[in-house]
């Protein structure tokens, strides 16, 4: 995963390991007592990108009171650390040789159809949870009750602004 991470970022990945780059997220801060509700954005990142990458438009979108729920998208996404160490990189699905241009535009169509409705699972599973979470009573969950659903987008860069709005038409 180091490495992936590494190819992602470059020159500037040390600066962010030792802590030169900061964002403005601080772990486990308490939740704001107001609004009792926040709005909420889930935020799918472009293909080959990742949620990190977004950090200043979450920050800002934080700062005016949305809670932001970044999807880093399994195989769409650069690589994906999941919490028993498996490491899921970028999909990358070379073209066999010889194709016609005919075949290789029916096979690229195929492949950005599959890509969009795994994504538009990925933000629909991400909804779901978030309403799960959000049950009045919750204790394992800070923003338990918090979160107001009924003011909620879906909103992406790249193919993540098509697993949005696929996410919405599905929804």
């Amino acid at each position: 995963a180091h490495s992936l991470v590494q190819d992602e970022f470059g020159p500037i990945w040390p600066q962010i390991l030792n802590g030169q780059l900061k964002s403005h997220a601080e772990e486990n801060a308490p939740v704001a007592t107001s609004p009792r509700a926040f709005p909420v954005v889930i935020l799918s990142h472009g293909l080959g990108g990742s949620g990190f990458e977004y950090t200043s438009l979450i920050e800002d979108l934080v700062s005016h009171g949305y809670v932001v729920a970044a999807i880093e998208h399994t195989y769409t996404s650069f690589a994906v650390l999941f919490p028993d160490g498996k490491v899921a990189p970028q999909r990358n699905d070379p073209t066999p040789e010889g194709l016609s241009p005919e075949r290789r535009m029916q096979r690229m169509m195929a492949s950005a159809g599959l890509n969009f409705a795994q994504g538009a699972g990925d933000v629909l599973f991400v909804l779901n949870k978030l309403t799960t979470l959000n049950s009045k009573g919750r204790t394992d969950f800070p923003l338990g009750g918090r979160l107001d659903l009924s003011r909620l987008a879906a909103m992406g860069h790249s193919a993540g602004g098509s697993y949005a709005a696929r996410a919405c038409q599905l929804d």
